[in-house]
């Protein structure tokens, strides 16, 4: 199956919204608590969206040979997993993700566990759940799925940058509180 824009578009911030919501349930159930998993503030965890749209344009033309299918989705998944938490930390001087207590796990950013799930909900995702989701959407008029996809990416991107100016800032910020400590302690 072929995907339209707007049918990528939508698959991305649906699945960016189910992966903030697993991580929410699985960070809850962990810790007794709601702890926000994303990045972002809004709930959204988009590299589960991103992931989930490499699937739909590199992917569909396995759909009829299940191991290429895991295989690729295990690929695109990992590779993406492990370049955006490598950045990530570059840039913001912390990791978001840590499978170091994973078992065969690459600097803690991918672990042979998760890549193995990536593959797995590749081959559910393109063969079943994302044909249906593509399906419901067309029903949407191309106008307004348009108005709220721009909306969304809109409300998606100040988020990001909102959030990442916060981040670097309470850097800066612990960064001059060290040097002010530093100081104290030589006088």
């Amino acid at each position: 199956m072929e995907y339209t824009w707007l049918q990528i578009g939508w698959l991305f911030f649906i699945y960016s919204l189910i992966g903030w919501m697993a991580e929410v349930c699985t960070a809850a159930i962990r810790k007794k608590k709601f702890i926000n998993r994303g990045f972002v503030n809004g709930p959204f965890c988009p590299i589960y969206g991103f992931a989930n749209t490499l699937y739909a344009l590199f992917l569909p033309d396995l759909t009829e040979n299940l191991f290429f299918l895991f295989l690729g989705g295990m690929i695109l998944s990992t590779v993406l997993e492990y370049s955006t938490g490598v950045i990530m930390q570059k840039i913001f001087k912390r990791k978001l993700w840590d499978y170091s207590g994973e078992k065969w796990n690459l600097d803690g950013f991918i672990c042979l566990k998760y890549s193995l799930l990536w593959g797995i909900l590749a081959v559910l995702l393109m063969k079943f759940i994302n044909p249906f989701i593509a399906g419901a959407v067309s029903l949407i008029p191309a106008i307004i799925s348009q108005v709220i996809l721009w909306g969304l990416s809109l409300l998606l991107v100040l988020d990001f940058i909102s959030t990442a100016l916060a981040v670097l800032g309470m850097q800066k910020e612990t960064a001059r509180f060290a040097q002010f400590t530093e100081g104290m302690q030589k006088t």
